[in-house]
């Protein structure tokens, strides 16, 4: 790009503009052109180092090219999509550590809360541990349960079972 070229007294007046941040763009590459020419004026050498180094950096950014804005919009689709897939993946992994470690429902653990079982000679208190033979001793009572009441039931016919009186001395007589 040819640009014309300016003298040294036009040079100054435009160096004290850029240094007030009121020169235009057109303004700013008549200078660069000027101090990359090396034809500087005595009063000016002091800005050369600042005007070499601004005059390069502007011409790299000329000679970047734009990126389009459909492919900008398509980088930043890509990376909301890879935020969506890491929130994703951080709920279900927060959910996964979160959740309660017991099998078994609240109700149990409340209904067995202190409860201990001892083997050997060891006192077992940790319901995770004890709860399969908890569980086990539960079935065995309904068990005998059910066995006492077929035995009332088959009685019927020898003893008047129907009188509550008689009915609460067998059915304590099998509960102990």
């Amino acid at each position: 790009m040819t640009m014309k070229k300016i003298d040294d007294k036009d040079l100054q007046r435009l160096l004290e503009r850029f240094m007030d941040g009121e020169t235009s763009n057109a303004e700013e590459q008549l200078i660069y052109e000027r101090f990359r020419s090396g034809d500087i004026p005595e009063c000016c050498r002091q800005y050369a180092p600042m005007m070499a180094w601004l005059a390069d950096k502007t011409q790299s950014v000329e000679e970047t090219p734009a990126v389009p804005p459909f492919k900008r919009f398509a980088t930043v689709k890509l990376w909301l999509s890879i935020a969506a897939a890491v929130m994703v993946v951080a709920t279900l992994a927060i959910g996964l550590f979160m959740r309660p470690t017991r099998t078994l429902p609240d109700e149990d653990y409340i209904t067995y809360a202190g409860s201990y079982v001892i083997k050997n000679g060891v006192k077992y208190t940790d319901l995770d541990e004890i709860m399969p033979e908890l569980l086990e001793a539960e079935q065995l009572v309904e068990q005998q349960q059910h066995t006492a009441a077929d035995i009332i039931s088959s009685l019927e016919g020898v003893i008047n079972t129907s009188d509550p009186a008689v009915r609460a001395a067998l059915e304590s007589a099998f509960s102990e």
